[in-house]
């Protein structure tokens, strides 16, 4: 059952209508869903997308205008959380729906039934959760565009609201948006204001992929307070996109903008001493090892690095080829403590309340060298958090390379990113002189003690540093030379190439 909306009257849909087009549909077969109180209705061209919403499954029984039904209708169908079962008297019929079916619905939203005795399609749909049902009134504010696809998932997630206001957080390179949501309830008992949620909407795939890492591996190990927790029923997937959905962590502001003020040095600790705990402390009790080789696979792919990028670091003074880097990283033979990863801490992606960091996006979560986190958010504060902050300078090209505000912050990366044997893992010195980024130099500081005590190794941590660099500089985009970002991220690959030169050279 679902809840919906009348007016401003809470009621309740059950979804228990199976869909059923062409033939098929046998007195045997409607016994059986009758005994699972479904009620199955052959449908055709003409079908409503108001049935979508209290259905749960969807039956195409071949036959040559089924394959025009399973086009027009199939996606529609998994956007409403339907399940689609596909079945025919015969083989071949079968066959021609499934590899209709495999073109255009994701793997597990369909079932080929060949042959089976009359309570199996029953049986599927009986078993068959469709989620939430989408409630088309549902005003949606919000300042942007959403696709229709995104608006659908809206407002199945939140079909108890009267009403939502959306705001945009986040838009991801590759399609990924995350809002904060703040819905209203009408007939809500406590009132009608909750605190507002997160959601993000995503490719089906790539939701997988986070919903599982908050389950498997988030939800066990870092505390509740310290990320967002997901609510289940409002985590749902389409033939395309997927939504999810968690309480918002209101009232906080990222690790970036506390960087620059200095606050940052106890938000580090609470990040890797607090919420991070559960997954060093199995490191160490598991005590598996990694090498570098699979990591570099897993962050640093050299035909991905744009040839503009190279072009631009070579005039620069870097020295080697992308796929040069590549193979010396692969070819060091140092382990590293292997145990569950963030896989893209940065200044975003670490949220600060009162003090407290709290961790979000966990896509990319996944087991790996777990100083590689570390080396990550150095990177991340030095070349593509300030990338953000030298835009800001509103100069570009020539121009922004003269400014006292890009030296500077060169002048501070060349001395950070230099590799200095005995020391590396302890710079800067504490006496260092002020700057106008003491701050990274302290933030530094507290990572590489951190990288000293998991591993040990200044080498190690060096040639991970250099592989995060690399992963920095593979996302320039083309195109755009002149920007302050794509030449932060040139500098990335020099300084990549300048430490691998060192550690190479020992």
């Amino acid at each position: 059952m679902a809840p919906a909306w009348e007016g401003r009257r809470l009621v309740i849909v059950v979804r228990d209508k199976v869909l059923w087009f062409g033939p098929g549909l046998t007195e045997p077969i409607k016994a059986e869903f009758e005994e699972r109180s479904l009620f199955p209705a052959e449908v055709g061209k003409d079908l409503k997308d108001d049935e979508f919403k209290v259905s749960r499954a969807a039956v195409f029984g071949w036959n040559p205008t089924t394959l025009d039904y399973l086009r027009n209708f199939g996606t529609s169908a998994v956007d409403h959380g339907l399940t689609v079962v596909l079945t025919a008297a015969f083989r071949e019929g079968l066959f021609w729906l499934d590899e209709l079916a495999k073109k255009l619905l994701p793997v597990g939203t369909f079932h080929p039934v060949y042959n089976q005795p009359a309570h199996a399609i029953p049986e599927i749909a009986a078993r068959h959760d469709p989620g939430r049902y989408a409630q088309d009134d549902l005003e949606i504010d919000c300042s942007f565009e959403l696709s229709a696809t995104d608006r659908l998932l809206l407002r199945r997630a939140f079909n108890d609201s009267a009403s939502l206001h959306v705001e945009k957080l986040h838009e991801g390179k590759s399609g990924a948006l995350v809002v904060a949501v703040h819905a209203v309830y009408a007939e809500a008992e406590k009132g009608p204001y909750p605190l507002p949620h997160f959601a993000k909407l995503d490719a089906r795939e790539r939701i997988q992929v986070e919903h599982r890492a908050y389950e498997e591996q988030v939800a066990r190990y870092i505390p509740f307070s310290q990320r967002p927790n997901c609510e289940p029923t409002r985590c749902l997937y389409g033939s395309s996109r997927a939504i999810l959905v968690g309480d918002f962590v209101d009232g906080s502001s990222s690790l970036g903008s506390q960087l620059q003020s200095g606050s940052a040095n106890g938000t580090l600790h609470s990040l890797f001493d607090d919420a991070l705990a559960g997954w060093r402390r199995n490191v160490f009790a598991v005590d598996k090892k990694i090498r570098l080789q699979p990591v570099r696979e897993s962050l640093f792919r050299p035909a991905a690095l744009p040839p503009s990028l190279w072009a631009a670091a070579r005039r620069a003074g870097a020295r080697r080829k992308p796929a040069t880097l590549a193979a010396k990283l692969d070819e060091y033979q140092g382990e590293y403590r292997e145990g569950i990863v963030h896989g893209d801490l940065n200044a975003e992606n670490v949220r600060v309340r009162r003090g407290e960091a709290i961790l979000i996006d966990f896509y990319k979560t996944t087991y790996g060298a777990i100083a590689s986190d570390l080396a990550a958010l150095e990177t991340a504060m030095s070349f593509t958090y300030m990338a953000e902050v030298l835009s800001r300078s509103g100069t570009e090209g020539g121009a922004f390379e003269e400014s006292d505000l890009y030296r500077n912050w060169k002048e501070s990366t060349d001395a950070l990113f230099s590799f200095e044997q005995g020391a590396f893992l302890r710079v800067p010195p504490v006496t260092e002189a002020w700057s106008s980024f003491g701050w990274l130099w302290d933030a530094t500081r507290q990572l590489r003690l951190m990288a000293h005590y998991i591993d040990g190794s200044e080498t190690s941590y060096a040639y991970l540093l250099a592989l995060q660099l690399l992963r920095v500089a593979m996302y320039a985009e083309p195109g755009k030379e002149s920007s302050p970002e794509f030449i932060v991220r040139r500098d990335a690959y020099v300084a990549a190439d300048r430490l691998v030169t060192a550690v190479t050279r020992l």
